[in-house]
C-alpha cells in the first residue's frame, strides 16, 4: 500500500520495521484497528521494541485526571540523545516560567525561594552527598560562583559583571520552625567580597559566622566570628548589647585594693578567663590575675598591688568543649 509513512522506529507489536526504517501508512491502520481506533493510539497495544532484541521494549502507561492530555517537546537544534538510568524513579523536571526543580514534592515547600528543593521524612535522607574516588586532586565538595551579570537568554552562557564589596559569593543557610511556627533565618556561614582591587585579577574574601542571640530578635543574625582577608580573626565581644551580664569579652577598670567584681551569668567552674592590661587607664606596677568566680553569678580581677587603681583590663571568656 503506498502512501505516507509515519516516524515510529524500531519494532512494534503489530508492525515490524528495522531501526533505520518507518512504519508505512498500512501499518498505522492495522496497528489503530487493533487498538480501537486512533491515533492517538492505545497504551495497552502500543510498544516500541529493540530490533535485535524484541524482548527489550519500551512500554506506555497513561495515567492521569479525565480530560487532561501531557505533550512532551522537543527543542534540538543538533541532533541529541537522553538516556535513563537503570533503575525505578521519577525522571525531575524544571517548571517553565519559575525555573524551579522539586524533587521529591511537587510545588515549592512553605515559600522557599531556593531553585532546587527535595524534602523528605526519613532519617538522614535531605542531605547531599558527592562522593570523590581516585588518586587525583579533586576536591569534593561544594562550588559556587558569583558574577553580577544576567542571563541574556536561553542556551547563552551568564555575562561577567565584576562582583562588589560585601557580596556573599558562597555559603550556608539555616533556618527552623519557631514556636509561633514562623521559619525566620537562623544561622549563616558566608564567604564575601572584602575589596575588588582595580585591574588586579582577583577578589579580597572574609569568612564569617552568623548566629542569632537566645534574645533574638527574629532574622537577627549578626556576625559572632569572622576571619578577614588576611586571616585575623574577629570575635564578637558581646552576646547582646542588652545584656552587659553576659558578655564573653569586655573592658573593665580596677576599683579600691586594684579589684573589680565583674558580674557574669555566663561563667562557670571551667570557664577560661584572659586578662590584658589595656592603655587609655593608669599605669600598673604589677600584674593581674582571676582571684575568685561564682558560677553563674561574677568572677573577680584582681591586680598583684593593691595599689593599682583605675587599670583598663581586658577579659576574654572561652569554654572548653568537653
Amino acid at each position: 500500500m503506498a502512501g505516507p509513512t509515519v516516524a515510529i522506529r524500531e519494532q512494534c507489536p503489530l508492525a515490524t520495521v528495522n531501526n533505520d526504517g518507518l512504519m508505512s501508512a498500512q501499518q498505522v491502520v492495522q496497528l489503530n484497528a487493533a487498538g480501537g481506533g486512533g491515533p492517538p493510539f492505545n497504551d495497552t497495544v502500543f510498544a516500541v521494541t529493540d530490533t535485535t532484541d524484541p524482548t527489550t521494549q519500551v512500554r506506555f502507561n497513561i495515567n492521569g485526571t479525565s480530560g487532561t492530555k501531557t505533550t512532551l517537546f522537543t527543542q534540538q537544534t543538533v541532533n541529541r540523545s537522553q538516556s535513563f538510568p537503570d533503575f525505578d524513579g521519577e525522571i525531575p523536571v524544571v517548571q517553565p516560567g519559575t525555573k524551579f526543580m522539586f524533587l521529591n514534592q511537587p510545588a515549592a515547600d512553605n515559600g522557599s525561594g531556593a531553585g532546587i528543593q527535595y524534602r523528605s521524612d526519613v532519617s538522614s535522607r535531605a542531605q547531599l552527598r558527592v562522593t570523590q574516588y581516585g588518586a587525583n586532586a579533586g576536591v569534593p565538595g561544594l562550588s559556587t560562583f558569583k558574577s553580577r551579570g544576567v542571563i541574556p537568554g536561553p542556551g547563552l552562557p551568564g555575562t561577567l559583571v565584576p562582583v562588589a564589596v560585601a557580596d556573599v559569593i558562597g555559603g550556608i543557610t539555616s533556618v527552623g520552625v519557631t514556636d509561633n511556627l514562623s521559619i525566620p533565618l537562623s544561622g549563616l556561614l558566608q564567604f564575601r567580597v572584602a575589596s575588588v582591587p582595580a585591574a588586579s585579577g582577583w577578589i579580597g574574601t572574609d569568612f564569617a559566622i552568623q548566629n542569632v542571640s537566645n534574645l533574638g530578635p527574629a532574622n537577627g543574625r549578626r556576625d559572632v566570628f569572622k576571619v578577614d582577608s588576611e586571616g585575623v580573626p574577629w570575635l564578637r565581644e558581646s552576646r547582646y548589647p542588652a545584656s552587659p551580664g553576659n558578655s564573653s569579652s569586655g573592658v573593665v577598670v580596677t576599683g579600691a585594693g586594684g579589684t573589680i567584681v565583674v558580674a557574669n551569668t555566663r561563667i562557670t567552674a571551667n570557664t577560661r578567663i584572659q586578662l590584658n592590661i589595656q592603655d587609655g587607664g593608669a599605669a600598673p606596677t604589677n600584674g593581674v590575675y582571676v582571684s575568685a568566680r561564682v558560677p553563674g553569678v561574677s568572677f573577680t580581677v584582681q591586680m598583684i598591688s593593691a595599689l593599682d587603681v583605675a587599670v583598663n583590663i581586658y577579659y576574654q571568656l572561652w569554654e572548653p568543649i568537653p
